[in-house]
């Protein structure tokens, strides 16, 4: 979590990233730099995470773990897109009878 909140404040001691990035115009170009930051810190820890399951597990430990994480926000999107029109409907709570089913 330290690394993920200092992406922001390095950004902002060094905008091109000692050389690397191009200088950002305005906040939204410090955003999108963030995000390149963000989505490069996910990756590598997705890569550590696996490589690190291949020495201590198995290479398939490792690889149903990184599976599973990427495609864990298409799962979700799928339990949960009825989720805003049954809210608007009234219902907080599913019913007994819905989870056996």
């Amino acid at each position: 979590m330290s690394l993920w909140a200092l992406i922001p404040v390095g950004l902002l001691i060094t905008p091109t990233l000692f050389g690397t990035l191009a200088h950002p115009h305005g906040v939204e170009g410090y955003l999108r730099h963030v995000g390149i930051g963000w989505l490069i810190l996910g990756a590598g820890a997705i890569a550590f995470r696996s490589i690190q399951l291949f020495f201590l597990r198995d290479v398939g430990t490792g690889l149903v773990w990184a599976t599973k994480i990427l495609t864990d926000p298409f799962n979700d999107f799928n339990l949960y897109k009825s989720a805003p029109k049954r809210l608007l409907k009234g219902e907080r709570m599913d019913h007994p009878d819905a989870a056996a089913a």
